[in-house]
């Protein structure tokens, strides 16, 4: 119908003209994608209830968590369906509406993993130290209105961040890019107050959650 015309010329012209420089973030992906996807492949994401423990008065909840696994990488997570739908981020998030992140959708985590930091043992994939690096609500906008859900199988979901680093209006489009098995998609902030041109989420390394860097990491 006319929505699905609508959102398909919206892929489009988000998609269009997207930075050469993306090649750099699918070669780090092939790296990072091997240790996120096998480690939740040895325990399946389980589908946990719909806001439980919690107020249907709220916003469903997101994360972002920075991993040193074999290569860093940040993985951005957000609470849709009763599970955590997950992105790997191989350059990690931009406040910079001009640049278009690289999110290669892997499977869904469970919900109690949302907030998880601590370090993963040397003999599971993925080991390494994991801190909570932006945590807090979002809130599913556009055509869809909150159903978040619906938006995914679009192949675009607009949104707004309400965290401690990442706050305003984003958007995370599906691609064709690579032409492998993964699903490739584009993460970017849209242009806002919170917009900040030329950043670099290394430049705030410390958890959102417990303020802590693990040591001799940044």
């Amino acid at each position: 119908g006319d929505l699905h015309r609508r959102r398909l010329v919206e892929r489009r012209r988000l998609g269009a003209g997207h930075d050469a420089a993306l090649g750099d973030d699918l070669v780090a992906a092939r790296a990072v994608l091997g240790e996120e996807l096998t480690a939740v492949g040895q325990a399946r994401a389980r589908r946990v209830r719909m806001g439980h423990g919690r107020t249907g008065a709220e916003r469903p909840r997101f994360a972002v968590q920075k991993h040193w696994a074999r290569n860093l990488h940040y993985d951005f997570r957000l609470e849709i369906g009763g599970a955590l739908v997950s992105w790997a981020v191989p350059k990690g998030p931009s406040k910079d509406p001009k640049v278009k992140r690289l999110a290669i959708h892997v499977e869904d985590h469970p919900l109690d993993y949302l907030l998880f930091e601590g370090t993963l043992p040397e003999n599971e994939y993925g080991a390494g130290e994991v801190i909570v690096w932006d945590f807090g609500e979002f809130e599913a906008v556009g055509p869809e209105g909150d159903d978040a859900l619906a938006a995914l199988r679009e192949g675009v979901l607009r949104f707004d961040l309400y965290g401690t680093k990442l706050r305003g209006q984003w958007v995370i489009l599906k691609t064709k890019m690579g032409g492998g098995k993964r699903e490739n998609w584009l993460w970017q902030k849209n242009q806002d107050e919170f917009a900040q041109p030329d950043y670099d989420p290394e430049t705030e390394p410390a958890s959102a959650l417990s303020g802590k860097i693990p040591s001799g990491k940044r």
